[in-house]
């Protein structure tokens, strides 16, 4: 009776027809189709070649490890007091010489070591390599952020406000906006003169209220000078009535003015880094010891079996890219860091034009994400919609029919989380965009809102 069922049961009859010609025979063996988590797919891969996974005999999986991670710092931050006492010191003055909140946190570090080691890692022991590289993720991060200001502020406000910022800067003194001819451009070089314009525009609280512009700010009460005043107190209240500018000045103002690590603040994160490292060598020592690893060890030493040091296909990897010609990845957006390197590796020798020999089919509603404990970023699943993942192209498709909920509910979710989720998506800060559902049913519903306050603590 439904075009859409009638589809499915058409798709289901081809999958069949296909399963007899090649003698797949999936009705009786659906194990053949082989389905599982990414984390014992990974663990299937530690086991295939232990020695090359460099597991040795297969520890067991466990979930009970917070006291190996707390064992492994206490052990990496006396090393780090014997080998570079004064390195020791600048770490643990930074944390208030709070030995055990130090403690956890590197503890905390190490559960986490899947989205921070493959990246540090290649870097032990050439310190000013590994400052590039954390500088240029700044200067990414901040050239980011000065982009989606700019999309924000209006053509009319960049060509009529910097005359009158000029004119209110010359009456006050400020020879630095005094000379201001034009706004200036998305450049980060540009950054310093963008605070500048910020620090015009708002106050500690937000944007300036029409009211606040007087002499004080450049504007004098004489009636030749009415016309700057109200043009530009007409522009505070149309700045006003851009959704996100507010928010988007305020943290411009906040940002640095360059992408740099000065050195007192390096020497601290140097020392970090090196506890960190010693850390994670020291956990290794105690999965060795105990028999036992957790999740991310198993998956990072998978990661070992599929690709050397220099990053290049193991023969483990070479034999999966020739048996794996379809991958299908269900809730993808509680898609970890780790999980979508393994998945950059087993598509790492598709070609472009691989047609129906090769498919990646990968779903999920970002707007369900709810594993960021689990180290799920839902801003790469952000990124593949964009095909900014380094897989192989994707086509995205935007389902927006609810066949579950009432009409009721769907409308009202609507209603909510259009407030409640931004208006726009932002892979880089993980921020999901909301999706309007439409209700394919037509069932009677309700919405029963339960206020729960939280006691103090």
């Amino acid at each position: 009776a439904a075009a859409h069922r009638m589809e499915t049961w058409q798709l289901a009859c081809a999958a069949n027809r296909r399963s007899r010609e090649l003698g797949w025979h999936l009705a009786e063996h659906p194990m053949r189709l082989r389905m599982m988590t990414l984390d014992s797919f990974t663990h299937g891969l530690a086991r295939q070649l232990p020695l090359l996974s460099g597991l040795g005999d297969m520890p067991s999986p466990s979930t009970h490890v917070a006291p190996l991670y707390r064992e492994a710092a206490e052990t990496a931050f006396a090393q780090l007091e014997r080998h570079d006492r004064d390195q020791a010191t600048a770490v643990l003055l930074h944390q208030d010489h709070d030995l055990p909140a130090l403690i956890e946190l590197v503890a905390e570090m190490l559960g986490k070591r899947d989205q921070w080691l493959h990246d540090i890692r290649p870097h032990a022991g050439h310190p000013a390599a590994l400052r590039a590289m954390l500088e240029a993720g700044l200067a990414e991060i901040m050239a980011e952020r000065l982009a989606a200001c700019a999309r924000l502020m209006p053509d009319r406000a960049r060509a009529e406000l910097p005359a009158l910022i000029a004119f209110a800067a010359a009456n006050r003194g400020d020879a630095e906006l005094a000379g201001l001819r034009a706004w200036p451009g998305e450049a980060l070089s540009e950054l310093p003169l963008w605070q500048l314009l910020a620090r015009e525009l708002m106050t500690d609280k937000g944007l300036r209220k029409p009211g606040g512009i007087n002499v004080r700010r450049g504007f004098p009460a004489d009636r030749e000078f009415a016309v700057q005043k109200q043009q530009f107190q007409q522009w505070l209240e149309e700045l006003a009535g851009v959704e996100g500018l507010e928010a988007a000045l305020g943290e411009m103002m906040s940002m640095p003015s360059e992408p740099r690590i000065d050195d007192a603040q390096w020497r601290v994160l140097e020392g970090q880094l090196v506890l960190l490292l010693k850390a994670d060598a020291a956990l290794q020592r105690l999965f060795e010891q105990r028999g036992e690893a957790d999740f991310i060890e198993i998956a990072l030493r998978a990661m070992r079996a599929l690709e050397d040091a220099q990053g290049h296909p193991t023969d483990l990897l070479m034999r999966l890219d020739y048996r794996i010609h379809h991958i299908l990845v269900d809730e993808f957006q509680d898609t970890s860091l780790l999980q979508l390197r393994l998945l950059r590796n087993l598509t790492e020798g598709w070609q472009a034009g691989d047609g129906t020999h090769r498919t990646l089919f990968m779903v999920g509603d970002p707007m369900q994400s709810i594993y960021r404990f689990r180290k799920a970023e839902v801003g790469l699943f952000l990124l593949a919609a964009h095909n900014r993942a380094q897989l192989p192209p994707v086509t995205a498709l935007n389902l927006t029919r609810n066949f579950r909920s009432a009409p009721m509910i769907v409308d009202w979710v609507n209603r909510a989380f259009s407030h409640i989720f931004p208006g726009e998506a932002d892979a880089l800060m993980g921020a999901v965009g909301h999706a309007e559902a439409h209700a394919a049913l037509t069932h009677a519903g309700e919405v029963h809102v339960h206020l729960q306050r939280q006691r103090d603590a």
